[in-house]
């Protein structure tokens, strides 16, 4: 077994001394025994190849817009670490994630009755408003009348424009400069609403597209939350939608999201994402070529890059990285961390709304996203490296990125290796709960993840438990939100997963 896996790990291609190699496989390629196993030990997997069952033209921008594009949203900027102070449209949120306005025409004024906008279908938000968040998203299968469009004007017609429309259109480009010099993304979207009643259809096509259903679908038979009864009120498992523009994990970056931990297991789906700027290099040798997705849409063919992404797919000789990792050294000093993720607002996505400027090192992989993943032996040195905080937990805190001099030096210090992954649209990406993990896009892209609670992961769910009632009781990890104790009473009521 260990041969064989090691075998797969190969496709990793060449790795910096610093990382490890995640398993790359087909759907159908590991058992649910094969997955278990690798499970126990902690091995990260990617699961390609789901697009087709995902049904990828119900996660493109252009489905938002004309959906549900009324729906209030809280955007939260990626670089300060904060949401914006107002609520935006979902449309106004996705009008640029393809670049140069490429949905300009479904803003065109028109005599607002909505048709173009594609606002028949869309729901306004219902009105809640938590602080965090915009509103409630509204059922796409219950149309709501839509408010009337904020229009641009076209060139010329000064004369002919309302004072609302001229509002409208200062608010528009107000907007466009923060996509465009921020990272911006919505987390954990919907909110609070359950995904299955907001978005039937988006909830219909995880479900089938779910790697290894007996864990991770709701009702799995290893999945533990499913032995909660009936009429116990679940935890949040998701699905929530993880939607962000490009950002940079070269020196000085934010990322798209922070150093953190689950408090259980995740699958992560990448649904859509956007061209990667014209800058960024691509790799079409024969190698990269044969081993493209099937998927016709994918981000891989559409960039011609196939499996660039410092060869993920490739079958070139490679050190694999080991299966099991091994206790690390104590861990450095902790002033040596420099990419705590400040603040900046300097721009984030080149200037033109289509992505990060990837010509900045010639080194960037060519894919959409890139996870580091950090084994639960390394907690220690990596809480030493961010240093202390006054208030809360390094990692908990959620404040920090690591970027690529942070993961070297971090490496050269402590000897703490992460699993690198390289994510593309229908990749799904397995996170074991204890694992301290960060994401970087390199490309605008829409994300969804599901949470689940595994037998041989639950250790490891105890522990970070724990942590969590540690904390302060104003820090927003402090509340036991995953139910722990209630899972694993009625686990033990309802007899042992088999």
């Amino acid at each position: 077994f260990d041969a064989r896996i090691a075998s797969i790990q190969q496709r990793a291609g060449d790795l910096e001394e610093w990382e490890l190699a995640p398993v790359y496989v087909d759907a159908d390629e590991l058992s649910l025994s094969d997955f278990s196993r690798l499970w126990r030990r902690g091995v990260v997997i990617v699961v390609r190849g789901l697009l087709p069952a995902m049904e990828s033209e119900l996660w493109r921008p252009e489905w938002w817009i004309r959906h549900a594009g009324f729906q209030d949203v809280s955007v939260w900027d990626c670089a300060k670490g904060t949401a914006l102070p107002d609520t935006w449209p979902l449309r106004d949120f996705f009008r640029l994630f393809d670049g140069d306005d490429t949905y300009a025409h479904l803003f065109a004024s028109d005599s607002g009755d909505g048709e173009e906008s594609g606002s028949g279908n869309s729901g306004n938000s219902n009105g809640k408003d938590d602080g965090t968040s915009g509103g409630e998203p509204v059922p796409e299968s219950v149309p709501e009348p839509a408010p009337e469009p904020a229009f641009e004007p076209s060139p010329g017609a000064d004369a002919a424009v309302s004072p609302k429309e001229r509002a409208a259109s200062a608010l528009w480009k107000k907007r466009a400069r923060l996509v465009r010099n921020r990272i911006l993304k919505l987390k954990d979207w919907p909110p609070s609403d359950d995904f299955a009643s907001v978005l039937p259809d988006h909830f219909a096509r995880m479900m089938e597209a779910l790697p290894f259903p007996a864990y991770t679908r709701r009702d799995g038979r290893l999945n533990m939350a499913a032995r909660l009864p009936s009429d116990h009120v679940p935890p949040d498992l998701g699905p929530k939608m993880y939607c962000a523009y490009a950002s940079s994990d070269d020196a000085g970056g934010a990322g798209t999201t922070n150093l953190h931990c689950d408090a259980a297991d995740a699958v992560n789906i990448m649904a859509y994402a956007a061209p990667l700027p014209a800058s960024a290099p691509v790799d079409t040798s024969a190698s990269a070529s044969a081993n493209a997705s099937a998927d016709a849409d994918s981000f891989i063919v559409a960039n011609t890059c196939a499996s660039a992404c410092a060869g993920v797919d490739s079958r070139a000789d490679a050190d694999a990285g080991n299966v099991v990792v091994a206790d690390l050294p104590a861990a450095a000093d902790a002033n040596a961390f420099t990419g705590a993720g400040a603040a900046t607002d300097a721009p984030a996505n080149g200037g033109d709304g289509a992505g990060a400027d990837l010509s900045a090192a010639d080194d960037v992989p060519v894919c959409a996203a890139a996870w580091d993943i950090y084994p639960p032996s390394t907690a220690g040195a990596l809480r030493a490296f961010i240093g202390n905080t006054t208030h809360g937990d390094p990692i908990h805190n959620q404040a920090a990125f690591l970027t690529r001099p942070d993961r070297q030096r971090l490496f050269r210090e402590s000897g703490a290796r992460c699993y690198r992954v390289h994510q593309n649209p229908g990749d799904a990406v397995f996170v074991p709960a204890g694992s301290a993990h960060q994401v970087v896009n390199y490309a605008n892209a829409v994300k969804v993840a599901m949470d689940f609670v595994s037998p041989e992961r639950i250790s490891h769910c105890r522990r970070l438990a724990a942590e969590f009632r540690a904390l302060p009781p104003s820090h927003p990890r402090s509340v036991d939100l995953l139910q722990l104790s209630s899972i694993l009473w009625w686990a033990l009521v309802n007899g042992k997963c088999d």
